[in-house]
């Protein structure tokens, strides 16, 4: 069956995606609690989809040379859009983490940190957050991956 809506075919623009809208590329903000982190000459490939009020991001980082990681606490990453104020503490995607030189692997939970608009993320076999040296000291070539969805503002 085809739903014809004043303005086009329903089906049709399922089918062809248009109901999704296309997607934007952007650079997320790396920051740290303690001490200066950034990007530096990190690989990042990042996008997001706004659909309504819903948002789809994605964030792929493979840290370079030059990359700085903070002294010490938490990893923080903007988020494209800003959220709605009831985000806050919200699972809302999920990670990959990779220590290339150990060949080592983990999961994560992306959470919001709503008053600021940015996200951090937990390991959930641990509970603890994901920093400086957790789950081990980030270097060069290591790797962060998250997917997340939420409600913008």
């Amino acid at each position: 069956m085809t739903l014809i809506l004043p303005g086009g075919d329903v089906t049709a623009d399922i089918i062809n995606g248009l109901e999704h809208g296309a997607w934007t590329s952007f650079t997320p903000t790396f920051t740290a609690s303690a001490g200066s982190a950034g990007l530096g000459n990190a690989t990042v490939t990042a996008a997001y989809q706004q659909v309504g009020k819903r948002v789809h991001c994605s964030v792929n980082i493979t840290f370079g040379g030059t990359s700085t990681y903070g002294t010490a606490g938490v990893f923080y990453f903007a988020l494209p859009i800003l959220q709605s104020a009831n985000m806050s503490g919200i699972p809302i995607g999920q990670a990959f983490l990779a220590d290339a030189s150990a060949g080592a692997r983990r999961g994560g939970t992306v959470l919001t940190d709503g008053a600021n608009q940015r996200v951090f993320i937990i390991q959930p076999d641990t509970g603890g957050f994901i920093n400086t040296t957790g789950p081990w000291t980030w270097a060069s070539t290591d790797s962060l991956r998250f997917m997340a969805t939420y409600e913008a503002a």
